[in-house]
């Protein structure tokens, strides 16, 4: 490579040794000038950390960052932010989430190296899970043995849908929203039924229970 300019580009990071040669037209032993220029071409640090958290409301959640590493050289500095307010400056911390909603967390770690590229960002998304509503359910007391149960007026805060298994509590159970069951015999059975929003976190259930009455045919005579 020859002139007084040149542009360089590294495709990989690491150190590279270049020698620079100057030489004027004397065609003296001393016409040739030699200077060495070592270029530090940086890697950004490498983040390591749980991207997505599902969570209750009112939980806690112990971020860590620790394992994140710089190849080149050492992590300077982490900023993690919430809603553009910083929350914490260390690689473990932990924090409460009060609120239920989608939460967008900014992590930036910096390396010692100085250049444009010493600084990497990791999105951390959390979601604050609303526990599903069961609502009460009404109690029946019945001369037939075919009876139906409805959990129609059931909802979630945050709009996932829901499943419902039910306890029927003569020894059998069933899903859906709305059933028939007949019981075998007259009697009074308590009925049990679990709301789920399928969400991986503590309160992503809900249960309700009702108390169903058979009346005998001697009961009603």
């Amino acid at each position: 490579m020859n002139g007084l300019k040149y542009r360089l580009s590294f495709s990989n990071s690491g150190k590279y040794s270049i020698t620079l040669a100057i030489k004027d037209d004397s065609k003296q032993a001393n016409a040739v000038d030699y200077d060495n220029v070592v270029i530090h071409v940086n890697q950004s640090p490498h983040i390591i950390t749980n991207g997505y958290y599902e969570i209750a409301k009112g939980q806690t959640i112990n971020f860590d960052a620790s394992k994140s590493f710089d190849e080149d050289g050492d992590i300077k500095s982490f900023s993690c932010y919430l809603n553009d307010n910083i929350i914490s400056r260390k690689s473990r911390f932990k924090y409460k989430f009060e609120k239920a909603g989608k939460f967008k967390i900014q992590l930036f770690i910096s390396d010692n190296s100085g250049v444009s590229n010493s600084q990497s960002k990791k999105n951390i998304e959390v979601f604050v899970n609303s526990k599903p509503v069961s609502n009460t359910i009404a109690n029946v007391y019945s001369c037939s043995n075919l009876i139906s149960v409805s959990a129609s007026n059931a909802y979630d805060p945050d709009n996932d849908e829901l499943g419902f298994t039910w306890n029927l509590g003569d020894g059998d159970n069933a899903e859906g929203v709305k059933l028939f069951h007949s019981y075998m015999r007259a009697g009074t059975y308590t009925v049990r039924l679990t709301v789920s929003d399928n969400r991986n976190c503590r309160c992503s259930t809900a249960t309700a229970k009702k108390i169903i009455k058979i009346i005998s045919r001697e009961t009603r005579k």
